[in-house]
């Protein structure tokens, strides 16, 4: 890629040698180099789209065709090819899809750009509204091109916004409408083939925590990626499960008496190297070697009792990082196989605060704490599985029924309602026990709630990869969608209908400004044939000349509707991609055809017609099923509005000596 951005920054093995552009060389250089970026992204775009083989600096094959992935993966240079690199980052971060489109649409609109700045710019659309505003006239300033750049982009979303459809995911309707804008998104990915499987798996693991109290994020969904067997027999529990080893044998039965599973944390060292520091032993060196060994036991042991007493079943330790090769004490170890309590292996103190947070176990810092708690967090069973040299451990929840049979019967009212209830019931126990115990874990809201687990399944590491991101991208749209259930058509119906408002916004000015000018003209002829006219006719002329003079100072500039206009090409460009990546035959006479029908309009969904480039046909969107997030379509339209805006402002590049 760097044969892209050497041209633009001289790399010399003398640093002073590189000198600052200013003026338009720092803009061109700017657009030069953001549109090379939207050169290779443009061939990503659409569901037919073609894929990138990257050799990244560890010398990793990579083979993907996801926009995110080839811009972390590539080496770049030039500082503006790296803000198209943090406009993908940003829409991914904020939606998960259209990382491709944002960055194909910016460098589109920098081309257009490029020539409205070099004044060669033909927009033959100019010639329909009856205004000479058209031709190849001279250079635009940049803050006009702005200008009409964001009236242009305000009139795309507002199109856009009445495209939009309103919808409830507890219907049936709902539910297929999440599952269409589901299966766009994953069209557009190189493992499309398992479209069906890996919807399904979205639509469920979404579902189940959109009853989570807060904002709902995919923080929430654990996904483990395990190599071997096909991604058809990828599965979703209903319950968390953690990807981790046993350092002790695993006992499946409780040591509760009602049947519980209790687990607790705890942050103390059992190192071999440290014992005696490690539970505060201020020995003198006096002391033998044995007094020691029976003091460490008598503490070990006392730990030990406390677990049992309490029920606990398993444990997890920190791992100690100032020690090392430090290993867990053989003492310790052989009183906890005696006791039948299970060990994890030991984390790190990020990952047990982590997995603290996430499942709500609570963290001891000290060995007296054990005796003084007595709020655990019981799980109904917890299961040791083995798939493919993966240690999996599974932390199934009491109210897993209850949870799914909610989710599904979203329509019963009164189910909903006592749920509720039931949440604030155990919200406000838990609130009592928080305040009874000194424990610094709180639990949150969702303490009872269900933290899926889906298990993805691939032949190849490669393959996993590509799942696993596809997946990641099919959950940021639902959530989006859980979040504001509303959804715009897909197939280029929202960038051709909004170019056509953008068009008739044009032409209508146009019209406007022409009608004022022959007002204007007629006005200034009768008056200076009535020389002799009264005060009254005079007070009334100058008033309407003020009016004139007002309205035109308020008027849009000639070169700011040109920029608009280019970002109405700009939008069609996107039609056009889509049809030339899927390898239609005379893709510029299907989007012709697409076009008229949206000017004509002879009906009332003439708005949603766009392209199914799955089947290559052009119909109404919500009828084939080809659908995305209003969310999504209005941060393309922005972002990419933005990071123009951005570059478009910078005229001087300044290198640090």
């Amino acid at each position: 890629m760097q044969r892209f951005t050497k041209l633009y920054i001289e790399n010399d093995d003398n640093k002073n040698k590189e000198s600052s552009l200013e003026g338009k060389d720092a803009i061109f250089s700017n657009i030069i180099a953001c549109i090379s970026i939207g050169d290779i992204m443009k061939s990503l775009l659409g569901p037919k789209s073609r894929d990138k083989l990257i050799i990244n600096k560890y010398n990793e094959i990579i083979v993907s065709n996801d926009g995110y992935t080839v811009l972390k993966s590539i080496q770049l240079e030039h500082p503006c090819s790296k803000m198209m690199v943090e406009l993908s980052f940003s829409m991914d971060d904020q939606n998960g899809d259209g990382t491709t489109s944002v960055v194909v649409l910016s460098s589109f609109l920098l081309r257009k750009s490029l020539k409205l700045l070099n004044g060669s710019s033909n927009n033959n659309n100019s010639n329909n509204g009856g205004s000479s505003s058209g031709g190849g006239g001279g250079s635009i300033h940049p803050i006009k091109i702005i200008n009409g750049f964001v009236r242009a982009s305000k009139i795309a979303i507002e199109s856009i916004i009445n495209q939009s459809k309103l919808f409830d995911i507890n219907t049936e309707e709902g539910k297929n409408l999440m599952m269409q804008t589901c299966k766009t998104t994953l069209n557009s990915k190189l493992i499309s083939h398992t479209n069906p499987i890996l919807s399904r798996l979205a639509i469920d693991s979404i579902l189940m925590i959109s009853n989570l109290k807060g904002s709902i994020s995919t923080e929430y969904i654990n996904i483990i990626s395990i190599e071997g067997e096909s991604v058809e027999k990828s599965t979703i529990y209903p319950y968390y499960i953690l990807p981790h080893p046993l350092i002790t044998p695993f006992y499946s039965n409780s040591n509760n008496s009602n049947g519980d599973f209790k687990i607790l944390f705890l942050n103390l060292s059992f190192s071999n190297n440290n014992n005696n520091n490690n539970y505060n032993n201020n020995n003198d060196n006096n002391f033998n070697i044995q007094d020691n060994i029976n003091k460490e036991e008598s503490i070990i042991k006392s730990i030990v009792i406390s677990l049992k007493k309490k029920g606990i079943s398993l444990i997890g330790i920190i791992e100690d990082l100032n020690i090392p090769n430090s290993n867990i004490s053989n003492l310790l170890l052989s009183y906890l196989t005696k006791a039948k309590i299970s060990v994890l292996k030991p984390f790190s103190f990020e990952k047990m605060k982590h997995l603290s947070n996430r499942l709500n176990i609570p963290m001891i810092f000290d060995k007296s704490e054990i005796i003084k708690l007595e709020n655990f967090k019981t799980f109904k069973s917890i299961k040791y599985q083995t798939i493919n040299n993966q240690n999996l451990i599974h932390f199934e929840n009491h109210i897993v029924n209850n949870q799914i049979n909610q989710n599904n019967n979203n329509n019963n009212n009164n189910n909903n309602n006592n749920n509720n209830n039931n949440n604030n019931n155990n919200n406000n126990n838990n609130n009592n026990n928080q305040n009874n115990s000194n424990q610094n874990n709180k639990y949150d809201d969702n303490y009872y709630n269900i933290l899926p687990t889906i298990i993805l399944r691939g032949t190849t590491i490669m393959e996993l990869k590509e799942t696993e991101r596809a997946l990641h991208d099919a959950l940021c749209v639902l959530r989006n969608l859980i979040r504001n259930p509303i959804v715009v058509p897909g197939g280029s119906a929202c960038e051709i209908e909004a170019s056509k408002k953008i068009n008739d916004f044009f032409n209508n000015y146009s019209i406007i400004t022409n009608n004022n000018k022959n007002n204007n003209n007629s006005s200034s002829s009768s008056s200076s044939s009535s020389s002799s006219s009264s005060s009254s006719s005079s007070s009334s002329s100058s008033s309407s000349s003020s009016s004139s003079s007002s309205s035109s100072s308020s008027s849009i500039n000639r070169d700011e509707l040109l920029a608009m206009l280019s970002f109405a090409e700009s939008l069609e460009e996107i039609s056009e991609t889509l049809c030339q990546n899927s390898g239609i035959d005379n893709h510029l006479e299907v989007v012709l055809k697409l076009k008229q029908i949206h000017m004509e309009n002879k009906s009332n969904n003439s708005k949603n017609i766009g392209i199914d480039l799955k089947v290559n046909s052009i119909g109404d969107m919500f009828e084939y099923g080809v659908l995305e997030t209003l969310s999504n379509k209005l941060a393309q339209i922005t972002m990419a509005t933005e990071i123009v805006t951005s570059i478009l402002k910078i005229d001087e590049i300044l290198y640090f000596k």
